[in-house]
């Protein structure tokens, strides 16, 4: 079974949120691993963006989808207070 996936007019209000600044997502163990990388400023960017009426939709909606499609969904918070990423440097190769 495929992940969810947002409509993209759900997509297009998220990115109107604000952060995240850095997104990532890679597929594991032949597609059926999924990890999701959310780089946020601050805590309190966090909280507002996942406090904010669309994502708190589309996360309703999305665990719905997974628990339909027997999907197990884990959500993990890493505070890094001795890292601006405002101020990050981001070399490319």
């Amino acid at each position: 079974m495929a992940f969810y996936a947002a409509p993209e007019a759900v997509k297009a209000a998220l990115r109107t949120y604000g952060p995240p600044a850095v997104v990532g997502e890679r597929n594991f163990a032949n597609g059926l691993v999924r990890v999701r990388t959310l780089l946020f400023p601050t805590v309190g960017d966090y909280q507002n963006w996942v406090s904010n009426p669309v994502t708190s939709l589309n996360l309703k909606d999305r665990l719905e989808y997974n628990t339909k499609h027997d999907i197990f969904e884990e959500h993990k918070v890493v505070e890094l207070p001795d890292y601006n990423i405002l101020s990050a440097k981001f070399h490319r190769p």
